[in-house]
């Protein structure tokens, strides 16, 4: 059982596993959060990297306003577990999904992001059927170009329409600058920052004209997150995945101030000559956003993820270690790792402290 692991050596643990330093993942909490507070910005984390919602208690106790969740069924765990605010920053396509959300609003804030009226009427059988009424935000592009609303009056008419049914609450807006995360060097990515908020900014004051209240505004990423909360305005971030951290946030993105919390640990199980083959495949590991990182070694890199072996390169001038050596890897990217396990494992100067089960892992409706 995972509860007998507790206060073991994490030399006990079989690989491969997640393996999460607590003072790091701690620090990393409060750095993110005590620097939205400085800016008067609030912090509400997607939970998408970690679908844990021990940890969302942990980010709410730290000062977290509420959590952001990219999908239906990871908010109903969530409020299952006792989480009474939540995003879903996901536009709801069929009359069952409108009709699990509506259920979920007598115990909870659960407000849904939308950026086509075509949804409405889905949303608002709902909320008569259940007797409740629904909040929403709308989701604009600000330049990424993935989803959201393009033009502004399109904008304002559908604030205006949400505003006078009597079926919803229109809480705002919200948008990702994704597009800008990997812009160096920091002042041209705080200025790209500020030109995609400025998008939101503009939508709010059209709004606010037409007597249309936006209590949120709500975007930002681990990558962007030390720019956007600075900006006036800006109600809130989304920043998740920075309490792990990974490779492609650090070397990638640029962010300082967080460190790489979250590893994974893998055994050699053969080697030859410049070759080394560990327990953990593409079924432990993703390597889809960049390969992960030896950390525990110099001198080894990966080759490729098959199925369940991890095969690494060994440069000429080191040794090889030896079999039943544990390595321990730096993601390239936690969300795409922490899907593929059930726990993750909290330890503090090397003692076991605390299971993590990941009960959003599979939760994709």
């Amino acid at each position: 059982m995972s509860s007998d692991l507790i206060g073991l050596s994490q030399d006990r643990l079989d690989t491969p596993h997640l393996l999460l330093d607590l003072d790091l993942f701690e620090h990393n909490i409060r750095h993110i959060s005590s620097y939205c507070q400085r800016h008067g910005c609030g912090w509400r984390p997607h939970c998408k990297a970690h679908k844990s919602p021990d940890i969302a208690h942990m980010q709410l106790r730290a000062g977290a306003l509420g959590i952001t969740c990219a999908k239906l069924s990871e908010a109903e765990m969530m409020v299952r577990h006792g989480i009474e605010r939540v995003l879903l920053a996901n536009q709801l396509t069929t009359q069952s999904k409108w009709d699990r959300l509506a259920q979920l609003l007598d115990r909870a804030e659960v407000i849904v992001s939308i950026d086509d009226a075509a949804v409405l009427p889905w949303a608002a059988q709902a909320a008569g059927r259940y007797g409740v009424n629904i909040p929403l935000v709308l989701e604009l592009d600000v330049g990424m170009g993935r989803v959201g609303l393009q033009d502004l009056q399109a904008t304002v008419s559908l604030a205006e329409q949400i505003h006078r049914d009597s079926a919803f609450t229109f809480r705002g807006l919200m948008g990702y600058e994704g597009h800008v995360l990997n812009i160096k060097p920091a002042h041209k990515k705080e200025a790209a920052c500020k030109k995609a908020i400025g998008i939101l900014l503009q939508a709010r004051d059209a709004l606010e004209a037409k007597g249309v209240a936006c209590d949120i505004i709500s975007a930002g990423g681990t990558g962007s997150y030390m720019f956007t909360a600075a900006i006036p305005g800006v109600t809130e971030v989304q920043a998740g995945g920075g309490i792990f951290m990974d490779t492609k946030y650090r070397d990638e993105f640029y962010v300082e101030d967080l460190h790489i919390a979250l590893r994974a640990v893998t055994t050699v199980t053969s080697h030859r000559p410049g070759q080394l083959v560990t327990d953990a495949g593409f079924k432990t590991l993703s390597a889809h956003h960049g390969p992960p990182l030896v950390l525990s070694h110099e001198g080894i890199g990966l080759e490729y993820l098959s199925a369940e072996h991890g095969v690494y390169s060994v440069a000429q001038d080191r040794n090889l270690p030896a079999l039943g050596e544990r390595l321990e890897l730096a993601l390239g990217y936690t969300d795409s790792t922490t899907v593929l396990h059930d726990q993750i494992v909290g330890v503090r100067e090397r003692v076991i402290e605390k299971i993590f089960p990941l009960e959003g892992r599979g939760l994709l409706t």
